[in-house]
């Protein structure tokens, strides 16, 4: 899988597109919002402008990541991935947008409990601040392990299949279920990646390597996953 992903990523570049626009709306988009945010003198206004903010963001992020599965999936299948992207995109955008911020509210749901689990657990027991931190990146961890990794394929069996959101989270949870290890090995493969460039390269550099690589290399990996490992 990640042979055949790099080789397709090698002879398809062009796929590297819509993640360049994409980065380039959000460094506009953010100095847009900063300077607005100057602006803003009261706190409803402030507010709700982050939410505007973080709503816009999101339905962009989902209209993109939708034509890049779109993309992969056509590019894999030997197909026009550039109208891979714009179906893809046009179709299932606002689905995408709903997982999108399933995914984000379970994140969001587990750093929470964790935080607060290790916050009483570290009371009750008198634990100091490094142990009370450890416990915390345990419990974040097993999360993220045990309930987030199993929406990793969500938005592309969305797009793949075409059967709605439930379905397409219900459809990655069996493929992670059937696969787990080998979709924990994908994923943690780029984070390492990502933990090693973050710490040697500069912030504009690390921007770059993932607009230009990770992001689109990703989105072929797990398309090709789930067309190996999913619904036959």
């Amino acid at each position: 899988i990640f042979k055949k992903s790099f080789l397709d990523y090698i002879k398809n570049s062009f796929i590297i597109i819509p993640s360049i626009i994409l980065w380039v709306f959000f460094i506009l988009f953010s100095k847009l919002s900063l300077n607005i945010n100057y602006k803003l003198q009261t706190t409803p206004l402030l507010v709700s402008w982050i939410i505007f903010f973080s709503v816009v963001s999101l339905i962009v992020i989902s209209f993109f990541f939708t034509g890049m599965i779109g993309m992969a999936f056509n590019v894999i299948d030997k197909k026009n991935a550039v109208k891979g992207f714009f179906s893809s995109s046009k179709k299932f955008w606002l689905q995408n947008f709903f997982i999108v911020l399933v995914i984000i509210v379970t994140y969001n749901t587990i750093r929470y409990v964790a935080h607060i689990i290790a916050f009483f657990i570290g009371k009750l027991a008198s634990l100091e601040v490094n142990y009370a931190a450890v416990l915390f990146f345990i419990l974040y961890i097993s999360g993220i392990l045990g309930f987030l990794i199993f929406l990793s394929f969500a938005s592309i069996c969305l797009v793949i299949y075409g059967k709605g959101i439930f379905k397409s989270i219900n459809n990655s949870v069996k493929i992670v279920k059937n696969n787990y290890i080998e979709t924990l090995i994908i994923l943690l493969t780029f984070f390492v990646i990502n933990e090693v460039i973050v710490r040697f390269i500069p912030n504009l550099g690390v921007e770059l390597i993932n607009t230009l690589f990770v992001v689109p290399y990703l989105s072929l990996i797990l398309t090709r996953f789930v067309l190996v490992f999913g619904e036959k």
